[in-house]
């Protein structure tokens, strides 16, 4: 069932400027929307190895989200796992660089599919499309 792969996307906790901006769905080329969908997946992917790996190395389930704009969350973990954290946002940005977008312009898509199920919906047909 590819679509409960999927449940995560709404819930998608990269940003660093996080904007209010509404786009409709018309207004994104499908191109656009293509490239957001495979950024969306390749940061997905490292969150939840990153998560794995920080859950490991402190031995707990309860941690911080990683949330790039609320670094100082992990304010009172150890250099070295703020480090990991901060080695995260900097490969996420690069993942959404690599497809041709900048941050902004990722959260500005995100922001919007969380607000339009047609978007929503034709970024999880993006997304269905890239799985193996």
């Amino acid at each position: 069932m590819p679509l409960l792969r999927l449940r995560w996307l709404p819930l998608l906790v990269i940003c660093w400027i996080c904007t209010a901006l509404g786009v409709r769905a018309q207004e994104i080329p499908p191109a656009q929307l293509e490239r957001f969908a495979q950024a969306a997946v390749a940061v997905e992917k490292l969150r939840l190895n990153t998560q794995a790996d920080l859950r490991r190395t402190l031995g707990t389930e309860a941690l911080p989200k990683l949330r790039c704009h609320r670094l100082q969350a992990w304010d009172s973990y150890g250099v070295a796992v703020q480090q990991r954290v901060e080695a995260f946002c900097q490969r996420a940005r690069v993942l959404i660089e690599q497809q041709g977008l900048t941050v902004v312009e990722f959260n500005r898509i995100r922001q919007a599919q969380r607000q339009n199920p047609d978007l929503r919906s034709r970024i999880q047909q993006q997304m269905i499309q890239q799985l193996p």
